[in-house]
């Protein structure tokens, strides 16, 4: 089961539908980073990123395996993210591409289900993790090995379902102490 971090840094089970603020490391144990995108709409980790401008996920259900994933930047209309052609291979993207991601393949949970890793169905093409290596803009990558799928950690700040920012007014980088083993 997937859990987040509320806006008190307690543990609690994501539900299907429930938005959330994603937050994304390289490996274990780095800094966690909100996402933003850059001027291409491409996703990219970031230092701090306001809450009109945060990339929030939702996944389907409860068990993501076989679910839909989708997105939104801030709290605009909910889309489906994209895999664009990058200078180093196939990145994360929202721009209106083919390669629409259909939804969650495979999720592998740590930490007690607050770290999760995702392979994503996506059409026209293979299957691919959410990966941990970044192109020449800093854009995240999609890659095929599991040794290299980024971990990931969800957080909300909001109380409703569909609110994961709540009246919160940016969202910084954090250290993994903090998001993973709930201390400062």
């Amino acid at each position: 089961m997937l859990k987040f971090r509320d806006s008190s840094n307690h543990l609690a089970p994501l539900q299907g539908g429930q938005a959330f603020v994603v937050y994304w490391a390289p490996r274990p144990g780095r800094q966690l980073s909100p996402l933003g995108l850059n001027t291409d709409q491409d996703v990219i980790p970031l230092d701090k990123v306001g809450a009109e401008e945060v990339i929030q996920f939702k996944l389907g259900s409860t068990n993501p395996e076989g679910g839909t994933l989708q997105y939104r930047v801030g709290n605009g209309a909910w889309g489906t993210l994209t895999q664009s052609r990058g200078d180093l291979g196939y990145q994360l993207s929202t721009v209106d591409e083919p390669y629409k991601l259909r939804g969650v393949k495979r999720c592998i949970t740590s930490h007690d289900g607050i770290v999760f890793s995702l392979r994503i169905d996506v059409a026209g093409t293979d299957d691919g993790w959410i990966s941990g290596s970044l192109s020449d803009g800093n854009v995240i990558r999609m890659r095929d090995m599991e040794s290299e799928a980024a971990q990931l950690v969800a957080v909300r700040a909001g109380s409703g379902v569909d609110d994961a920012v709540g009246k919160t007014g940016t969202f910084p980088r954090r250290t993994w102490e903090d998001l993973v083993n709930g201390s400062s």
